[in-house]
């Protein structure tokens, strides 16, 4: 195909694709918009539609409203005033109104007053007065009787549609009691769907929603509406119609009918029209593209390369590689003509540098010391030889000229005899070049084909290798000692290789015995109870025993080799490598407590003890460490405190015995009492109830007067009177007291759940003082000073209320100390609690001896005590700090001076809850 035809062909698909594409992606355009804008219209109609039937419907509410709450209605409901029905219950006023129904329902159910017709005084035979009646009763019009507000909306009356608004009867002011119901309503026929079809200037259709009768397309939109969709448009087969569809709810919510609008379709129309006449645009279009593009191709770029085709041409003929090809521009075919003519200049360039290599080459031929001949194949005939040929054959340049290689050369055969000098491969061999004196000389030839002038040449070259010869007779010789020598030096590599082996053995003796040991340093590992572990300084575990490996529940080899972020979770892990890192840096030993989640999965609390190990050379190679598993130890020190508080409380238990004696000694005296007057008092009643007897029949003598009288002088009233009060109230008291002692007693003991929870410190404190009341009671005087103002503070009151019971039985203990040495005198227990910014402060003061210098540094030690023995645990102040400090964040010190007493400082955070 010419490039005429081929650029006419290809603009015109070019084109011809790309207003193809641009049209269908314009087409597209428009068409979704015109249908975006078709649909949106026919919404608006079914919003229109809408809008008039919700219209329509508050328009009868507000009817509905004004007859509902007019008194003069309210007063027929209970009267039947035949001069209301007269004046308003006709057929004029209600048909101005323009109603169908109206029903007047008493709250027993039976019609006061009922109509169902039209204006022009058309009824329904579907529907009757009684019939709706009957609805009424079936609940459609239910329970809303005592309420202000009714109910209103759309309802599918046997035969027809209709829109029904209902109200309770009440007075002008909408008060009750409700004299019945009221309903109003219209029917939504043919008329009706015809005005509505004029209001929104399309045509209407109504269907309930149940009416298996509906059309198609109606079917089809009511399941996509019944889905949640507001609207729904489709456009109808015959394509000259489009119908938007809605839901409409009845009085309870729900839907009930689908309502269509049936339109023309002018938009569609009008995108019809718009895309036929975009259609014509684009192809008039594409071919004015074609013919304009193919006649600028022409005029641009066809004629210059046809220009430049036959310049080339004419260059081709006459081989003349002198002539230029003229093309004028500043384009790419101008820039193609600059690189015709650059490529000619070049060609003709390179004709000159080839003569110019030609000349070069023959002075080199002539410069090598190598003989180079040049033998034209098909002649066997020498075409140039150069001066070192001329010398190593001894006759001049003229000779050799067209005469044969044959004539000076021998080549060597196999066999020993002559051949031709081109009768084997071309490559390098030894010949022998025949000298005019009759001798040879061996040389070394080396042959090869080229083609020279369009015809095929060999070229020889040679040269003497005689004195290579006798080189390699030396070097031969030389050879030979070589071989002797390395003779020599393998029998002593041998004896060299005999003692490496001895040392190789050596090797692996020692590196069995370095294994031996390794193995046995392993089992020594694993036969330490503990988990052991190392590692270098990059966190590398180089070992591990047994229990470590059954504590991560990981064999060795997985953890061997890895890092303590592929063992532990992050947040350990990142702890772990911290103090590594220190100990890398500082030595020493660190150990720091956690917890831990073994294989098992239960989690354990361990304390971790590790130092730095060095190399051989003095530098630090790791880490090593140990895991001690404190979690049963944990758990005997909450054991511990509670066995404690129970060893506590039983010593409390027999002075809390004796304070409920004394009161329970005093209410028993009291009741005995009370027991012998009521005796006393039985008895008078007794002589009364018989002189009662005696006056009621007349039989009343001196004696029964004197039996009374001896009654009343034994039970000795005025006694009782005066002191069985006072005994009752003594009795109440020492309950009270009892009382007040065993809650003391019940809020101290009482198990808690071991978990923090908002505490009254100040209720805890005394709860205790109670508690240990026969601790204190006979060796000092205790005082509260309590600060009304304290927050509750997040604490376990167990371990508070034992803290505060070691502080004051140790007050006490000391205070009885000094009492006996200075004599009967009481001391003091001072209690008082402060809020200190964020901290509540109780400080427990007492007069006693003062904790001696020697032994303030060790107060809080675990078994250490400064009573006699047999007297103190040594546990006491030991638990409080640990529950102060460990368990709560908060402080235990003191302030002690000898002879003076010893003032203890609990310090407790308070959290912002307590303070909010």
């Amino acid at each position: 195909m010419r490039l005429r035809k081929r650029a006419v062909v290809t603009t015109s698909i070019f084109f011809g694709l790309a207003i193809i594409a641009l049209f269908g992606i314009i087409s597209y355009i428009l068409w979704y918009h015109f249908t975006d804008l078709e649909h949106a219209f026919v919404q608006k109609t079914v919003g229109q539609m809408r809008v008039w039937a919700e219209s329509y419907v508050e328009n009868l509410d507000v009817t509905a409203a004004d007859w509902a709450n007019w008194t003069g209605l309210y007063r027929y409901m209970h009267d039947g005033n035949p001069e209301f029905a007269e004046s308003n219950l006709v057929d004029v006023a209600l048909d101005e109104l323009g109603l169908d129904i109206m029903l007047l329902v008493r709250p027993s159910g039976s019609l006061a007053y009922g109509r169902v017709s039209k204006a022009d005084g058309a009824g329904y035979s579907g529907v009757t007065a009684q019939q709706l009646k009957e609805f009424a009763r079936a609940g459609v019009f239910d329970a809303f009787a005592e309420k202000s507000e009714g109910r209103l909306g759309m309802v599918a009356l046997p035969g027809h549609p209709a829109i029904l608004v209902a109200r309770p009867i009440l007075t002008s002011e909408r008060t009750g009691p409700a004299r019945g119901i009221l309903v109003m309503g219209c029917f939504l026929d043919d008329e009706q769907l015809q005005h509505l079809s004029l209001k929104v200037g399309a045509q209407t259709t109504l269907y309930p929603i149940v009416d298996r009768a509906m059309p198609d397309d109606m079917q089809k939109a009511r399941n996509t509406l019944l889905t949640g969709v507001t609207s729904y448009v489709n456009p109808l087969p015959d394509r000259d119609h489009i119908a938007g569809y809605c839901l409409l709810h009845d009085w309870h919510g729900k839907p009930a009918f689908l309502a269509r609008v049936l339109m023309d379709r002018p938009v569609n129309a009008k995108a019809v029209a718009t895309i036929s006449l975009l259609a014509l645009v684009v192809l008039t279009t594409l071919v004015l593209l074609a013919v304009v593009s193919t006649t600028v191709q022409e005029k641009t770029v066809l004629e210059r390369l046809h220009l430049v085709s036959k310049a080339l041409q004419h260059i081709g003929a006459t081989s003349d590689i002198s002539t230029r090809v003229e093309v004028s521009g500043s384009d790419e075919l101008s820039e193609l003509g600059t690189a015709i003519n650059s490529m000619l200049e070049a060609l003709e360039q390179s004709e000159y540098e080839l003569r110019e290599n030609e000349r070069r080459l023959k002075a080199i031929l002539d410069s090598l010391p190598t003989g180079v001949l040049i033998v034209d194949v098909a002649h066997q005939q020498i075409n140039h030889v150069n001066i070192a040929a001329t010398s190593l054959i001894g006759l001049p340049k003229e000779t050799l000229i067209g005469s044969r290689c044959e004539e000076y050369f021998a080549p060597s055969c196999p066999d020993g005899a002559t051949g031709g000098l081109f009768d084997g491969p071309s490559g390098c061999h030894v010949g022998h070049l025949l000298q005019q004196g009759g001798g040879t000389v061996p040389v070394l030839l080396q042959t090869m084909t080229m083609p020279i002038g369009g015809r095929r040449h060999y070229i020889l070259s040679f040269i003497d290798i005689s004195d290579r010869i006798r080189a390699e007779e030396i070097l031969r010789q030389s050879r030979d000692e070589l071989e002797i020598k390395v003779q020599e030096r393998t029998a002593e590599l041998q004896r060299v290789n005999e003692s490496l082996l001895s040392e190789i053995a050596e090797r692996k003796r020692i590196e069995a015995k370095v294994e031996s040991h390794a193995l046995f340093l392993q089992q020594l590992l694993d036969t330490i109870p503990v988990p052991v572990f190392y590692n270098d300084v990059n966190g590398v575990f180089q070992g591990c025993n047994a229990p470590y490996t059954e504590l991560m529940g990981r064999q060795s080899g997985e953890v061997i080799g890895h890092t303590v972020f592929e063992i532990l979770p992050a947040e350990q892990a990142a702890q772990s490598r911290e103090t590594d890192l220190t100990l890398l840096e500082q030595s020493g030993v660190q150990s720091y407590e956690t917890t831990l989640q073994a294989a098992s999965g239960e989690w354990r609390n361990v304390v971790v003890y590790k130092t730095a190990y060095r190399l051989a050379d003095g530098t630090v190679g790791g880490v090593i460490g140990a895991i001690f598993d404190i979690t049963e130890r944990k758990q005997m020190e909450v054991q511990l405190r509670q066995a404690q508080k129970l060893e506590s409380v039983g010593q409390q238990a027999a002075g809390i015995a004796h304070e409920i004696n004394t009161p329970t000694q005093f209410v028993g005296d009291n009741i005995q009492f009370l027991q012998d007057a009521v005796g006393d008092i039985f008895a008078v009643l007794d002589a009364y109830a018989s002189l009662k007897t005696a006056c009621r029949e007349g039989a009343v003598t001196p004696e029964l007067i004197e039996a009374v009288d001896e009654a009343i002088e034994r039970a000795d009233l005025e006694y009782l009177q005066e002191d069985m009060p006072r005994a009752i109230e003594q009795s109440m008291e020492g309950v009270q007291r009892v009382a007040k002692i065993v809650r003391a007693m019940k809020e101290f003991s009482h198990p808690d759940s071991g978990e923090k929870a908002q505490t009254d410190l100040n209720k805890a404190i005394e709860s205790t003082v109670t508690v240990a009341r026969n601790e204190w009671k006979y060796v000092a005087d205790l005082v509260t000073d309590f600060d009304p103002s304290l927050p509750l503070v997040m604490c376990v009151p167990g371990d508070f209320n034992q803290v505060m019971l070691n502080l004051i039985v140790n007050a006490s203990h000391a205070i009885a100390e000094m009492m006996g040495k200075d004599g009967e005198q009481k001391g003091t227990i001072t209690i008082r609690t402060r809020k200190e910014g964020d901290w509540a402060e109780i400080r427990v003061q007492d007069t006693g001896t003062g904790i001696p210098e020697e032994a303030r540094s060790r107060i809080f030690d675990p078994f250490f005590t400064t009573k006699e023995v047999g007297k103190g645990t040594g546990q006491g102040l030991a638990i409080s700090y640990n529950v102060i400090a460990n368990k709560h964040g908060g402080t235990i010190s003191f302030d002690t001076e000898l002879g003076r007493g010893t003032t203890f400082i609990v310090r407790l955070p308070i959290s912002p809850e307590s303070l909010g």
